[in-house]
């Protein structure tokens, strides 16, 4: 299983994201991506007042729900916590085994992944 991994704060989510989402689908020939939406997104702490994660879970499943191939996920909110993409990547690897995870990020966080957590 190819399987996307697109993480964010998703407030709100936009169509910028869903367009992300789909292209990186047809272009890598993923199974499915993962619309991954952070509890506690630790790099906008204190930057401005943020959404409750339910509410912006809710938005993204109302987002993806008729789009093939997109799935919303609760996956970092039922993890608790601030939101680090290496255990998300560790824990979706311990529920997908054998899966190759394919990390989707906007050229925005391309410049940043040298701040990131591990």
């Amino acid at each position: 299983m190819k399987l996307g991994v697109l993480g964010g704060t998703f407030d709100p989510v936009h169509i910028g994201h869903l367009v992300a989402a789909v292209n990186a689908r047809h272009t890598l020939d993923l199974d499915q991506v993962l619309l991954v939406v952070a509890n506690v997104p630790w790099q906008k702490a204190g930057a401005r007042v943020i959404t409750p994660a339910p509410d912006r879970l809710a938005m993204v499943r109302a987002a993806v729900d008729d789009v093939d191939g997109l799935e919303a996920s609760d996956l970092e909110i039922a993890r608790g916590g601030e939101s680090y993409t290496v255990d998300t990547l560790a824990e979706l690897q311990r529920i997908h085994p054998g899966a190759e995870l394919y990390l989707i990020v906007g050229a925005d966080l391309v410049a940043e992944l040298d701040t990131w957590e591990r």
